[in-house]
């Protein structure tokens, strides 16, 4: 929300207006006879535009200048995309004092293994943990009994919780009466004041998270083979083009790994994840 004015709370959306036309332009010009690599040219320049005006927002939503307050917050919290996403980067790379991260993640099989790669993010980027909320835990009926759908195996967040060493808050059950959620909400505001956020330890070896497991944690015998732990740990299928591709050049160079996935054409969303993780990846000891 901005009281500055509505120009000030929009500016974002139309920095980039230039190279989105030229986009635009360049898709007209090309018509029916527009090739596979061509379209993927285009939609490349589009993604590139969107990741930049993402970090864009961030910093002005952060930004006395363009976002100011009738008076002083107690708190400022920020609603960020599921797992790893360009906005998380952005948040966590531009914020200089944050209080703590709230995970929330819904209690299946799918869920945690975003919510375990966002927790070791967090690990690498040492960001402070307020703890684990289990959201739509169950359904919550007319007899305030707690329902479990059987389409969907319930995994116990809470035990997923002291395994990851992070505070467990609370489990939120689905109910269509926002009045019966309000005790839980009210519970979860007292949890989060009182809390103290938890800085996650730092290892030694890469820790690979796979369907919601841990794995032990070992040494890597070169720079190559820890390169390509990073694409499995993100999730990124037939890899090994990206890995042998980026190994021709220095991998204890960023901006050179940044550039040779961008010639591979790896999406611009899962290319800063590989950035990122494998920044964090090459300071651990």
């Amino acid at each position: 929300a901005s009281h500055v004015g509505e120009d000030y709370a929009v500016l974002w959306e139309g920095s980039h207006h230039h190279e989105l036309t030229h986009a635009r332009d360049r898709l007209g010009q090309l018509g029916d006879g527009a090739t596979v690599e061509d379209l993927e040219v285009v939609r490349r320049e589009i993604d590139d535009v969107l990741a930049s005006s993402k970090w864009r927002f961030v910093s002005e939503l952060l930004s006395d200048e363009i976002v100011t307050w009738p008076e002083p917050l107690d708190f400022l919290i920020t609603d960020l995309p599921p797992s790893t996403s360009n906005e998380m980067f952005s948040f966590f790379e531009q914020v200089k004092d944050l209080f703590g991260v709230i995970i929330v993640s819904q209690p299946t099989k799918i869920s945690t293994i975003g919510l375990l790669r966002t927790v070791d993010l967090l690990r690498q980027k040492q960001i402070p943990i307020i703890g684990l909320v289990a959201n739509q835990d169950g359904f919550l009926n007319r007899h305030s009994e707690i329902e479990y759908q059987f389409l969907s195996p319930r995994v116990d967040l809470e035990e997923v919780a002291r395994k990851a060493g992070i505070p467990f808050l609370l489990s939120i059950p689905q109910c269509g009466d926002r009045d019966r959620l309000k005790p839980y909400f009210s519970e979860l505001a007292g949890e989060v004041v009182g809390s103290k956020p938890v800085v996650l330890k730092e290892r030694g070896g890469l820790t690979i998270m796979s369907n919601g497991t841990n794995k032990e944690e070992h040494e890597y015998p070169n720079i190559v083979e820890r390169f390509g732990e990073v694409f499995q740990k993100l999730g990124i299928k037939k890899h090994e083009g990206y890995v042998d591709h980026c190994a021709k050049g220095d991998l204890e160079n960023l901006e050179d790994v940044e550039q040779k996935l961008y010639e591979m054409g790896l999406h611009p969303s899962l290319r800063n994840q590989v950035v990122n993780f494998w920044a964090a990846e090459i300071k651990q000891p």
